[in-house]
């Protein structure tokens, strides 16, 4: 699932520790792909954004389990 995030949602990530990246996932193997299969690049790490980014689309696993 595709989401549109900003400044304001990395704040809130980062004040509430919020888990959603594959780090966290309880599907991850230990060469860090996914236990089902699934492409995970995009969120394998929150994103990163340039001083100048306003916003930009973050990739969300369905399948996430925080460990």
């Amino acid at each position: 699932m595709r989401v549109r995030v900003d400044r304001r949602f990395l704040d809130e990530v980062a004040r509430f520790e919020l888990r959603f990246t594959c780090t966290d996932c309880s599907h991850r193997r230990a060469d860090g792909d996914c236990a089902h299969g699934w492409p995970n690049q995009e969120h394998r790490a929150l994103p990163v954004f340039a001083q100048d980014e306003s916003t930009k689309d973050l990739l969300f696993c369905k399948e996430f389990e925080l460990v």
